[in-house]
């Protein structure tokens, strides 16, 4: 069992730390896991990405057309993230737009979301879009799009582990004040894509 997962979002959106709720439940249900982060800015706004292989594998690293799950946090991130997906990749984007601090500097305008998607999507095998962001404040809390995305990869089935163990590391790990948030995010993360 094999399965690449690639994360691609901007630094503050929680990519990082869904990697490594992904890389935790893994641990605790015994299957192999290797988590990467290949990009990462310090401050909010950067493209940030990370990569979590699940099973027996060698190398962190996803290559090119090999990526099985691209879970996308902004459109434009990913849609950079086109180079690793091929006629197998399962994409779930958010439709929550963060205009790069670099677009309007130069006076640009941020890409028709749905242009931008539609390429990577006819790459795909399955597709899904969702606005992580708007779910999240429903949840409670604009900042819990990390839950969500992790809450909209539980349903698309591919895990080799439940969508109850994933949920109960999210609440293990976050702090008493966001916990019930977390967790109705997760919730409506995955009821979006079920």
């Amino acid at each position: 069992m094999k399965l690449r997962i690639h994360f691609a979002g901007v630094g503050g959106q929680g990519t990082q730390t869904a990697s490594r709720v992904l890389g935790e439940a893994a641990i605790r249900s015994g299957v192999p896991v290797r988590v990467a982060t290949l990009h990462g800015m310090a401050q909010r706004g950067g493209a940030v990405t990370n990569q979590v292989i699940l099973g027996n594998v060698r190398s962190p690293v996803i290559e090119p057309g090999e990526a099985d799950v691209l879970i996308g946090f902004e459109p434009i991130e990913t849609a950079r993230s086109t180079p690793l997906c091929g006629p197998g990749t399962i994409v779930v984007s958010s439709t929550s737009r963060i205009v790069p601090y670099t677009l309007t500097s130069m006076g640009g305008s941020y890409p028709d979301v749905d242009a931008l998607l539609a390429s990577l999507e006819a790459l795909a095998c399955r597709s899904y879009r969702l606005d992580a962001a708007a779910l999240a404040a429903q949840a409670g809390n604009v900042k819990a799009v990390g839950p969500v995305m992790l809450g909209a990869l539980a349903a698309l089935d591919v895990l080799p582990f439940d969508a109850v163990l994933l949920r109960s590391v999210i609440e293990e790990l976050s702090g008493e004040a966001r916990r019930a948030v977390n967790a109705a995010a997760f919730d409506l993360g995955k009821h979006e894509i079920e």
